[in-house]
């Protein structure tokens, strides 16, 4: 049996914060990977490159990060709490 491993393109970023709900100082690690491989495609359905693996998995990272920092700080304490 063949394995073929292929390359992962990871991002992560740690964000500190105050939780809205503790008012607790936090900090959370974002985090966004894809591999680079022929069933990753753009939206023309072309096979994606490393270098457009690479620009996506930091656009979803970066978007994750503001949309988390736009919401509001909540730690994973409080997130388990409140059933998010």
């Amino acid at each position: 049996m063949t394995v073929i491993n292929f390359e992962v393109i990871k991002y992560k970023e740690k964000v500190k914060g105050i939780c809205v709900k503790c008012g607790k100082k936090k900090q959370r690690m974002i985090k966004a990977e894809q591999t680079v491989n022929p069933f990753n495609k753009d939206e023309a359905g072309n096979p994606k490159n490393k270098f457009e693996v690479q620009k996506s998995t930091l656009d979803e990272m970066l978007k994750r990060r503001d949309r988390f920092i736009k919401e509001g700080f909540i730690c994973s304490t409080c997130k388990e709490y409140l059933g998010y």
